[in-house]
This record gives C-alpha cells, sequence and structure tokens, in this order.
C-alpha cells in the first residue's frame, strides 16, 4: 500500500482487526471508521431532535480533536489506532453507564 493515511468513510475498512496492526507497522496511519463516520452520526441525532445546525457543526468540528487524540494516545502506547479508539469508546460507555445509574 502506498498511502500514508487511511481515513474512509467506508465501514469495515479493514478485513479484520489484525489489518490495523499490519497497516501500523507499515507506517501507515489509520483513522477507524467509526471515528470517520461519527460526523454523519452527529448530524442525523442533530436533525432528528430538531437542533440547530450551528450546535451540530460545532461537535462535528470537534471531531477533528478527537481524532488527534486518538493518533496521540495509538503514538504513546505503541498501540494500533483502532485500540487506542475502541480504548476511548470504552471509557466513554462506562462513564455513560456510571451516570444512568447514579441518576
Amino acid at each position: 500500500m502506498e498511502a500514508e493515511i487511511v481515513c474512509g468513510g467506508a465501514n469495515s475498512q479493514l478485513a479484520s482487526s489484525d489489518v490495523a496492526e499490519v497497516l501500523l507497522r507499515a507506517g501507515v496511519t489509520w483513522v477507524p471508521d467509526f471515528v470517520a463516520n461519527v460526523g454523519g452520526l452527529i448530524q442525523a441525532v442533530a436533525e432528528l431532535r430538531g437542533e440547530i445546525p450551528a450546535s451540530a457543526r460545532e461537535r462535528v468540528l470537534g471531531v477533528r480533536a478527537t481524532v488527534l487524540d486518538i493518533l496521540e494516545d495509538a503514538g504513546a502506547a505503541g498501540s494500533t489506532t483502532l485500540h487506542a479508539a475502541e480504548v476511548r469508546v470504552e471509557r466513554r460507555l462506562a462513564a455513560a453507564r456510571s451516570h444512568r445509574s447514579a441518576v
């Protein structure tokens, strides 16, 4: 593969999670599809809730910071971006569960 970065909207870009490790060893930065696609989900939810477009746009623009954090976390841990993103997802889900049970 001659790409330096793979960041696309296709779902399930990797044949298996092992390919994330192959890309890492090859020096290819991969942004997990579920991270790259989140802007569309943010927009869809905002529309369903009747939010003003500026509100959704602000959250979508925040995705850049999330991607940069994932890249930084992966680099610091020497892990794949898939692993770093999955750790982030698990933390957010745990926080949401904790918040839900406290309410």
